[in-house]
């Protein structure tokens, strides 16, 4: 697979790693029973914990994230989530509680500082492969805001974003190393003419490390322009780069553009040591439909190449592609070739 996750297949095969399993909601309950069968052989080289997270259980105690539920994800190896743990439809939770104290609460909590969305077309798009990185540490997420003069014509909401050099500079050296391992081409995508101060620390930083990676080749565009061309010519593109709230749209754009919404991973690295969060793209999640969980078993094979488990890993990509393209032509999904056992091989270092 060209330019997938910082590569250790040429590793051997390790002893038993340990994987936290997180449900996330109802959804993803059944997203992991259809996926039960490969989780059940992948047994054999993985010890998985299971660790209830999300809506329901905040309405059963009243617990987002704890310290033990911390202490059990550092742990571990990986942090494989089916769902995310959000509110989702249930009104009795207030709005933005579980996505701040849970969702951003792993990634400020375990250091999660760098988004990877992979993307590869199938059908008639098979000929596509786009990288988004995304700054996942920071930005208008990160600051639910505040509400001055509520109810009255003049109500106004404050919302802050920061930008740091620290936390661009780790995300933009993970997107030229990632660059440097596909086609080396590197777009940075921001709106340097409006967002005046950050946007020079990402064209700053850029340049500055471009001389770190001198066949990579750095262009800039605006978000807006980036995301007409993707639509448009999405072949141009190898690994784009931005900050948190424009790539969560980027990657949108892209999965539509590729049809890879419903069979892509997201993968968060840690900005040091530590288990990444290993996931569905959230789009192939949104309907309740257990029988679309390609993405799911994308999410496994991303997360059985970080633990060590490279065959296991390319074999299961390649199964995603073959029942991917099945989908695009309106065919089901085959089960029996997705979930079949395959066994690990050792691969000498080279």
């Amino acid at each position: 697979m060209s330019g997938a996750l910082p590569d250790n297949r040429l590793r051997p095969e390790p002893e038993m790693k340990h994987v936290i399993l997180v449900a996330g909601s109802v959804h993803g309950r059944a997203v992991i029973e259809r996926v039960q069968p490969l989780l059940t052989w992948l047994g054999k080289s993985i010890r998985f914990t299971t660790l209830e997270l999300g809506a329901e259980r905040y309405l059963r105690t009243g617990e987002t994230l704890t310290d033990a539920d911390l202490n059990l994800i550092r742990s571990s190896d990986a942090l494989l989530i089916a769902s995310p743990p959000v509110r989702g439809n249930v009104k009795t939770i207030p709005v933005g509680l579980l996505e701040h104290e849970i969702v951003f609460g792993l990634r400020h909590q375990l250091g999660l500082a760098s988004n990877l969305r992979l993307f590869h077309g199938v059908g008639a798009r098979q000929d596509l492969d786009v990288a988004v990185v995304r700054e996942i540490s920071e930005g208008l997420y990160f600051d639910p805001g505040t509400t001055t003069n509520p109810g009255t014509p003049q109500m106004t909401a404050t919302t802050t974003s920061v930008t740091s050099q620290e936390a661009v500079e780790r995300c933009l050296t993970f997107a030229f190393q990632l660059a440097a391992a596909r086609r080396c081409q590197l777009v940075v995508a921001h709106k340097t003419a409006v967002l005046v101060a950050p946007g020079r620390i990402w064209t700053d930083t850029a340049i500055r490390l471009s001389a770190d990676f001198p066949w990579v080749r750095l262009s800039f565009e605006s978000i807006d322009t980036c995301c007409g061309e993707l639509v448009v010519a999405p072949e141009k593109y190898d690994v784009i780069v931005t900050d948190n709230v424009f790539g969560d749209i980027l990657a949108d754009v892209a999965a539509a553009v590729t049809r890879a919404g419903d069979y892509t991973a997201s993968v968060e690295f840690p900005d040091e040591s530590g288990p990444c969060l290993f996931e569905p793209i959230h789009g192939n999640l949104a309907a309740p439909d257990p029988d679309r969980y390609l993405g799911m078993v994308a999410a496994i094979a991303a997360m059985a190449n970080q633990v060590g488990l490279a065959s296991i890993s390319r074999e299961l990509e390649a199964r995603v592609r073959v029942q991917a393209a099945a989908m695009v032509e309106g065919r089901p999904i085959d089960d029996e070739s997705l979930m079949e056992e395959i066994e690990p091989r050792k691969e000498p270092l080279q």
